[in-house]
């Protein structure tokens, strides 16, 4: 994160004081500014403290940059709030971190006077009231300067100065006040009013060494909450003190809050200061009675009443319900339910934690006088002539007395009416959401919402715009819209004052029909097209696929259609159904009305059954073995997919030998009326590999037993070895062998062994191991020399164990004595190397101990040569 990149930035003001004029005819004044920047108690990164502030100085009648400053900071503190009222429940931590900076500027009067600016990056995390993310959105401080346009002293001019009481407590749901009054020296009149909180600096450039030049824009406000109304609720400031009231929101957090103060002097405006700040809504609540100045019970005489405060602290409640003469309507309930006796106006009292050190109690008018309805009703359509908007309230016991008119127009701060029935021109088309607040004398209101559409002229929807008739028929036109209709020419045409006139031209005519509604005109036309008769044409005769669906197709004026037979199609009554005939030739009929003019055709569908194709019965064949196809047609022509596995893929009877299960289809073709396809599919099923394992190669001496130890293959239900020779039993898994001079053949000195297995359903599987025979006694061999050249020939020095039971140790010394290799596993070997350092040619020796079968220890010493 840059230096001064810090999400952090709290708020802050701008203030200075004109230390007098620097020239003898005062065209030249010094002023001392100061910018007081809050900060966040608990920073998370670095760089939230600089030493120095740019101030940025602009011509307030063009925005060019004057000059630009660096300010030190002179004084750092804290402002916080450490006590607390027993009545606030928890105690909120409120603090803020102040530096200030200042410096002394030298400016000449001009007629526009100055903006002096400075900007910072970035606010703190999550701002309630702000388009998220608020971490990467920065502020600009400013305050003016005055110019001597109307007066030659307004540059003589000291800013209002903040009083710092910004530890106000500001609980959720809770009546608040801040104070965010202001001092001037020079006694000039200040209006205090709500103001956008403003943009500057970024994550990119956090602390920019020169300001941008104003106007800045304001931050992005989110949902409902605005510059003028920074929490969503009935906040208020009074623009004579600076006193900020109302309630707070329900959700906590930090809300960004900006206040201006507007400086007149003699009744004429001459700077403005800025003060902006992020206010924390805790999670605390105030111990107080809240209601709402009135209440009106005007639809019957039950009343429910709620405080408005929320409180953990709160532990009793005491209504009393204004009902003179009587003690007996009052509650102990939070939220209590009371039926008035008769109407009135009374005057409801709440005692929250009566008789308490943290009690507080309040008041509310309350007017029950049933009856009251409110409503109204709208006339009107269009842009171009006043909506006139009719109040249709009623109330039983008084008279409504009190209107408050939203028209709903966004462009708008006028659209607004205290009349009974107002008259509004909208200037933008579009949905408008129009309410009333309406009041009558007995204190009943109620507020009702309607949405209406702005349109550029009244809707005009005609049911058809060209249509047909026989010249023996008449026609119902049809409109739809609001208002009154005019229909033109008076030619044949009945009711022609309504929204459905009957016509019977006996030529082509256009008929125009107008509607008036509120004031506002829309017109269209009708073609009546009159034929003295029809044709219909049901298409040419087709021939399709038994089973698939056809289109029929009629060519006609007519405005209906019927078709038979209907139980083949899928709506007899369409201009173009779908048929699905069965049988082998069937003709459909079509009759096209116009009115009363009629005309019949017929069409002829004929179907031709699909090709047959029968791919055969799946089948199971054992792993890598041939599978027979045997397929079989009612067609012309065929062809087998996928076709590169298979033999003979050119015939019915394809064959193909697989590992694993394959599908294939045979698709059979026709010449004879129906062009599609047929096609049916065979399986292969593959039976699983058993995975027969014969063992390793191995040697052996004369006279030692080799007995096999091979893991089981539950599938495999019969064995077999071949040759049976030295075999202890050729048809068992694990049999034993013993060679001798007697059974071997010709001196052999090994035998390539067989071994099948098969499984109950004759799948058969081989692997063969070859055995060496060694005439010697058991015996270590160790070749006389190895080339560890990495060409997979003779690349380790290993031992060769022939009739042992196992390797009890390996050694390889080098000539100067050194162990350079030891193995006691059969089969492993040296490479050639020490730690992964290839050793030179030179002759090394080695000793190698074993025990043979019979447990006899055999030991022997030699040497070798590697040889690179």
């Amino acid at each position: 994160m840059p230096d001064g990149f810090a999400r952090h930035i709290k708020g802050g003001w701008f203030f200075y004081e004109c230390l007098g004029p620097t020239s003898p005819d005062g065209s030249t004044f010094r002023y001392r500014v100061h910018l007081k920047l809050y900060r966040d108690c608990n920073p998370s990164s670095n760089g939230q403290d600089p030493p120095s502030m740019n101030f940025t100085i602009f011509r307030a009648a063009d925005n060019v940059q004057v000059q630009n400053v660096s300010a030190p900071k002179t004084s750092e503190y804290t402002l916080s709030k450490k006590s607390f009222s027993n009545c606030i429940n928890p105690a909120p931590n409120i603090c803020y971190i102040i530096f200030e900076y200042n410096t002394i500027v030298e400016l000449p009067a001009t007629a526009g006077g100055y903006t002096i600016s400075a900007q910072r990056c970035c606010r703190i995390d999550g701002i309630v009231n702000m388009q998220a993310p608020s971490n990467t959105v920065g502020i600009s401080y400013t305050v003016t300067i005055p110019g001597n346009n109307i007066n030659a002293s307004y540059p003589n001019n000291n800013s209002p100065i903040f009083a710092e009481k910004d530890t106000a407590i500001t609980c959720y749901n809770s009546t608040i006040e801040l104070d965010y009054s202001a001092k001037d020296i020079d006694g000039d009149v200040l209006v205090y009013s709500f103001a956008p909180a403003i943009t500057g600096g970024n994550s990119g450039s956090p602390s920019p060494a020169v300001a941008t030049a104003p106007p800045y824009p304001s931050v992005s406000y989110y949902g409902n909450f605005s510059a003028s109304n920074p929490f969503g609720t009935s906040l208020q400031i009074n623009p004579n003190t600076g006193i900020i009231t109302g309630t707070t929101p329900s959700i906590t957090g930090e809300y960004v809050l900006a206040v201006s103060i507007k400086e007149y002097r003699n009744g004429v405006f001459i700077s403005e200061t800025r003060k902006e700040l992020h206010v924390v809504v805790a999670n605390c609540s105030l111990v107080a009675a809240k209601l709402p100045p009135r209440i009106s019970a005007c639809k019957d005489f039950s009343v429910s009443f709620e405080n408005g405060s929320v409180s953990p602290s709160i532990h009793s409640y005491f209504w009393d319900f204004g009902v003179p003469n009587i003690s007996t309507d009052t509650s102990r309930l939070p939220t209590p339910t009371y039926v008035y006796p008769d109407t009135g106006t009374f005057t409801v009292k709440l005692i929250v934690n009566k008789g308490d050190e943290c009690a507080d109690s309040t008041t509310s008018k309350i007017a029950v006088y049933p009856g009251f309805k409110p409503g109204f009703t709208i006339f009107g359509s269009c842009l171009v002539n006043p909506f006139q908007f009719t109040d249709t309230t009623r109330s039983t016991y008084g008279q409504v007395n009190k209107w408050r008119w939203d028209f709903g127009e966004a462009t708008q701060n006028n659209d607004t009416s205290i009349a009974k029935s107002p008259a509004f021109l909208y200037p933008t088309l579009g949905n408008k959401t129009v309410s009333l607040i309406v009041e009558d004398d007995k204190g009943c209101f109620d507020t009702v919402t309607k949405t209406l559409e702005v349109l550029i002229k009244p809707p005009l929807n005609l049911a058809f715009k060209d249509t047909l008739i026989c010249s023996i028929d008449t026609l119902q036109l049809q409109a739809g819209s609001s208002g009154t209709y005019a229909w033109t020419p008076d030619i044949r045409i009945i009711n022609r004052f309504t929204a459905t006139p009957s016509v019977f031209p006996i030529d082509t005519m256009t008929y125009y029909v107008t509607v008036t509604d509120g004031g506002c005109i829309n017109t269209d036309s009708v073609r009546v097209n009159v034929l003295d008769s029809i044709q219909v044409d049901a298409g040419l005769d087709t021939t399709i696929c038994r089973t698939d669906g056809a289109q029929l197709r009629a060519v006609s004026y007519g405005l209906q259609y019927q078709w038979t037979p209907i139980a083949s199609l899928n709506n007899a009554f369409l201009k173009n159904p779908i048929a699905k005939p069965t049988a082998a030739s069937t003709v459909y009929y079509v009759t096209a009305n116009l009115g009363k003019c009629k005309a019949q055709d017929s069409v002829t569908v004929k179907t031709i059954p699909y090709p047959g194709s029968n791919a055969g019965q799946d089948t199971t064949i054992c792993y890598n073995t041939f599978a027979y196809l045997h397929g079989s047609m009612n067609g012309v022509s065929f062809n087998w997919t996928p076709k590169a596995p298979l033999l003979n893929s050119n015939t019915l009877n394809p064959s193909v030998k697989l590992t694993s299960t394959a599908s294939f289809i045979l698709t059979v073709y026709d010449t004879i009326g129906c062009p599609k396809p047929f096609r049916d599919t065979v399986i292969v099923h593959v039976l699983p590999r058993m995975n027969v394992f014969a063992g390793n190669d191995t040697s052996v001496v004369i006279n030692q037993p080799l007995l096999w130890q091979l893991p089981d293959i539950p599938v495999v239900t019969k064995w077999q070895w071949t040759p049976a020779q030295s075999l202890s039993n050729a048809n068992i898994h694990n049999p034993t062998a013993l060679f001798s001079l007697e059974t071997l053949f010709n001196g052999e000195e090994s035998i390539l062994y067989t071994l099948t297995g098969t499984s109950a359903i004759g799948c058969t599987e081989s692997d063969q191991v070859l055995v060496k025979i060694f005439k010697t006694g058991p015996s270590i061999f160790v070749p006389g020399a190895f080339t560890p050249n990495g060409d997979g020939s003779n690349d380790v020095m290993r031992p060769i164990l022939v009739g042992m039971r196992s390797l009890d140790v390996f050694k390889v010394y080098n000539r100067y004595g050194q162990l350079v290799f030891e193995t006691t596993t059969i089969n492993k070997g040296w490479d050639g190397k020490i730690n992964g350092e290839p050793q030179p040619s030179a002759g090394y020796v080695y000793a190698a101990i074993a025990t043979d079968y019979t447990g006899k220890v055999v030991k022997q010493t030699g040497s070798f040569l590697l040889i690179r």
